[in-house]
């Protein structure tokens, strides 16, 4: 679980928290970025020991109020054991953990299927994810049932244009999107937002469907050639295998011309086991013998094909 609810401190929110199983306890994790991705450290602090041994935690989440439930399959035998199948099912349990009582998290109703659209759409801001993500699967059902009115869209638009916070743009994007109303002008929007994961995600919404428009390529390429985010690159990257390979290629070259992307390499590990871009792959990375690229990823290949 990220924790993105509103009962715990501020400074859980973001971190990861994890069940070990044999400790009995929950974990916290800190996601540290790192190159395109991120580097996941023991946060130091672990919270809710369990002295009891049959307690076996299996899931947790965070709720609408903020605090954090979870499962405990409460069993002596922890493993499979051919031996001895008896496994005991009349004593799992359900946990709520909650902060101390001081700590006030904001109200909000839970019953969201009786909230009007505009309703849904202003909860894209609300300080718990729970409400955002809620509110986009009523409106996406909604749209499926061709109840939604038109005029939700512009109030969506405004959030992902104006919002300052990235977070919040990108929840208006993910529920644009799913509304299917990801259009070639929302897609212009995205790949030029000012953050690096708005831009990235309109990378990986815009390639969907397989194929882009005249735009989208262009911006694409931009993007490859002088993006200066590694996190923009890697979803140009990851896209590369939903694109045809007339719009794979120019991308793959420009981004082989990227030294600082050494760590994302793997990438092309990847395009070189993809058919249809390999004979393409190989031929980039052979082009651009320079340092940046080590030997080892292309010797795996065999001989390169001829220039």
């Amino acid at each position: 679980m990220i924790y993105l609810g509103d009962n715990w401190p501020t400074e859980y929110r973001g971190r990861l928290f994890t069940h070990n199983l044999h400790g009995h306890q929950i974990n916290q994790q800190v996601n540290r970025p790192w190159g395109s991705g991120f580097d996941t450290v023991h946060a130091g602090q672990d919270l809710f020991f369990c002295s009891d041994p049959a307690y076996v935690a299996l899931d947790l989440q965070y709720g609408p109020d903020g605090a954090v439930y979870f499962i405990d399959w409460y069993e002596p035998q922890h493993c499979h054991n051919p031996n001895n199948e008896r496994w005991d099912r009349g004593n799992g349990r359900i946990y709520r953990l909650q902060w101390d009582a001081t700590y006030q998290p904001s109200r909000t109703r839970t019953r969201l299927d009786l909230s009007s659209p505009a309703e849904l759409v202003e909860l894209h801001g609300h300080p718990n994810d729970w409400y955002a993500r809620t509110a986009r699967r009523l409106l996406h059902e909604r749209a499926v049932a061709g109840t939604l009115p038109q005029e939700i869209f512009p109030a969506l638009g405004g959030i992902f244009s104006t919002h300052l916070d990235p977070a919040i743009r990108l929840r208006a994007l993910w529920t644009i999107h799913a509304l299917g109303h990801f259009t070639e002008q929302v897609s212009e929007r995205a790949l030029n937002d000012p953050d690096e994961y708005v831009r990235g995600w309109g990378i990986q919404l815009a390639a969907d469907d397989r194929q882009l428009s005249p735009a989208q390529l262009a911006a694409f390429q931009r993007l490859a050639q002088d993006d200066p985010s590694q996190v923009v690159r890697r979803h140009l990257a990851s896209a590369l295998h939903r694109l045809p390979a007339q719009d794979a290629w120019p991308l793959i070259e420009r981004l082989a011309r990227n030294g600082e992307d050494r760590e994302s390499l793997p990438v092309f590990i990847r395009l070189l086991d993809e058919p249809a871009l390999r004979p393409a792959a190989l031929g980039v990375l052979a082009r651009f013998d320079s340092p940046e690229i080590p030997v080892g990823l292309i010797e795996r290949f065999g001989v390169l094909p001829q220039d």
